[in-house]
């Protein structure tokens, strides 16, 4: 067993989250991590049971092994004082069948989802990722990962199917490629295959699901680093542990000269009512790009008429009847335009109900945000993935999207992976995605994850929806707007000078009659935006 020599690192807000990967082994823990708040999960108890050492803290959020080890995780939380666990965060299906409600150092993950999702999200969770997150939501900003590699085989020797997503250990394996023991997993055990191969959504692995948590670690100024250089996991920096304390100093410099860094534009105040075309803005900027064009919620087409004068292709999908109609007239005068009666998701050929906001025809959506939604029929969804094989669409060149807090859903459905659109417009508005347990973060490092460079379109917060909204500046992202702020997302998988995008704003900025004229300042020294935590 090898002794780890842990650099001199501030110990207050400082933790250790163990997961679970073969880059663990032959580690003494107990010499190790002596002092160190620790964070360990799943089954890992059964090395620490071995060598009578446990965690600070312990996790299980996998809902298969979860109630498969139910007897195991029942004894760790009876027995919490004597092993030294504090705290155990644990699936609700887990809390009620040990009916431990009311236990004071038990979290049920699906409660808290529920009540607040600052830390945590539902969809794309490991208990590795997480766990990450429940780290920083306890107030330790300094976080060191180990063994997470996601160098994952889905099939162990000996595991056989028991239904499409879960696998059972038949034969105990001689050795697991997967974890830093090999009796890791035992005969018996089940498991969910790591990453599944789901033709709905085939990005959507449990390394996104790292990429996923940045925001949430750096809104509150946590630092992580990764000590495994060989990990797959590149949402965070990548080091030998010796290098860590180097790590964490450099990347708080970095992120706090993000903080600082100029925007593309000044902040126009509201009073100067500053107005920009978006789509006119984007249509400049990849007016060479090949590919149609695909508007999702494009409502009367406004969005469309900036590529329609290009000569291109433009694809208005629309799944509301009403606006529809306003579609069909327009495209009369425009055979460019092909309207599509769908409605977009990140699943296929399921049903919802479809609601219309009693004041403001243009809000309409499968989820009632309001209190002046009603309901007015149903839709069946479909993704851009199965519509684009049907139409034969082979890529997209411009992906525009404003569907009322769905945009995540539209892009989940979406292939970014293999055939990524060049450039992605969408909006953004906390007040609706709220009712779909997700924020602006969520779409902003949706869109980095998947390597596209991210500028935020900020507008100032809706005082009344009947009166022309304005403006207040475009920024690299990541960037904290105003709390009721809205706007969109400009991204391109192939990156913009910042000087070029900068030049071409200046045609589409529009300041409102005898108001003060802001000139715009000069184009920051920057080529790409770079990720939250890289170095």
């Amino acid at each position: 067993m090898k002794t780890l020599p842990l650099p001199s690192l501030p110990h207050a807000d400082l933790a250790i989250v163990l997961c679970n990967g073969p880059s663990m082994r032959g580690i003494d823990f107990a010499k190790s991590f002596e002092g160190y708040t620790t964070f360990g999960m799943n089954l890992a108890y059964r090395h620490w049971d071995a060598i009578n050492w446990h965690p600070t803290y312990y996790s299980c959020l996998d809902r298969v092994v979860g109630m498969d080890h139910l007897e195991d995780i029942e004894r760790l939380v009876s027995n919490a004082p004597i092993y030294g666990i504090e705290k155990f965060l644990l699936r609700h299906n887990v809390v009620d069948a040990l009916q431990l409600q009311q236990n004071s150092r038990v979290l049920d993950f699906d409660a808290a989802l529920a009540e607040d999702f600052t830390f945590f999200r539902g969809y794309w969770a490991s208990t590795g990722s997480i766990t990450t997150a429940w780290a920083a939501s306890l107030g330790y900003r300094h976080l060191l990962l180990f063994g997470a590699d996601a160098s994952y085989h889905n099939y162990v020797s000996g595991a056989v199917h028991v239904s499409e997503f879960v696998l059972k250990i038949e034969e105990q394996p001689v050795t697991n490629p997967n974890y830093f023991i090999d009796d890791y997993q035992r005969m018996g055990d089940m498991y969910h295959k790591p990453f599944v191969d789901n033709p709905e959504a085939p990005h959507e692995d449990q390394l996104l699901g790292w990429h996923m948590i940045r925001p949430q670690l750096h809104n509150s100024n946590t630092v992580v680093v990764n000590v495994n250089p060989q990990s797959r996991i590149t949402a965070f920096p990548l080091c030998p542990l010796s290098d860590a304390p180097h790590a964490f100093r450099l990347t708080r410099r970095r992120a706090r000269h993000r903080k600082t860094r100029p925007a593309l534009t000044p902040d126009f105040p509201r009073k100067d009512g500053v107005q920009i075309d978006t789509a006119a803005l984007a249509a400049e900027l990849c007016a060479r790009k090949n590919g149609p064009v695909i508007d999702v919620g494009a409502y009367h087409g406004a969005n469309c008429l900036p590529f329609l004068a290009q000569g291109r292709q433009v694809y208005a999908i629309e799944a509301d009847s009403q606006h529809g109609k306003a579609l069909q007239e327009l495209s009369l005068s425009h055979p460019g335009l092909h309207v599509v009666d769908a409605a977009m998701s990140c699943v296929h050929g399921r049903t919802y109900p479809w609601h219309r906001h009693a004041r403001h025809d243009q809000f309409h959506a499968m989820k009632c945000f309001s209190d002046h939604c009603l309901c007015v029929g149903e839709v069946t969804t479909t993704t851009l993935r199965h519509w684009c094989k049907a139409a034969g669409i082979a890529k997209i060149g411009v992906l525009m999207c404003d569907v009322s807090g769905f945009e995540l859903m539209v892009l989940r459905g979406a292939d970014l992976t293999l055939a990524p659109p060049e450039c992605i417009v969408c909006a953004w508005d906390n007040l609706k995605s709220i009712h779909l347990k997700s924020d602006r973060h969520d779409l902003g490092s949706f869109l980095l994850a998947h390597g596209y460079q991210v500028f935020m379109s900020e507008w100032h917060p809706v005082l009344d929806p009947a009166l022309p909204q304005q403006w207040k500046g475009l920024y690299p992202y990541p960037v904290e707007p105003a709390p009721l702020a809205w706007g969109h997302f400009l991204a391109f998988k192939t990156p913009i000078r910042p000087s070029r995008l900068q030049n071409i704003l200046n045609k589409h900025v529009n300041i409102g009659a005898a108001m003060p004229v802001h000139p715009l300042p000069p184009a920051p020294q920057v080529t790409k935006v770079p990720y939250v935590f890289r170095i």
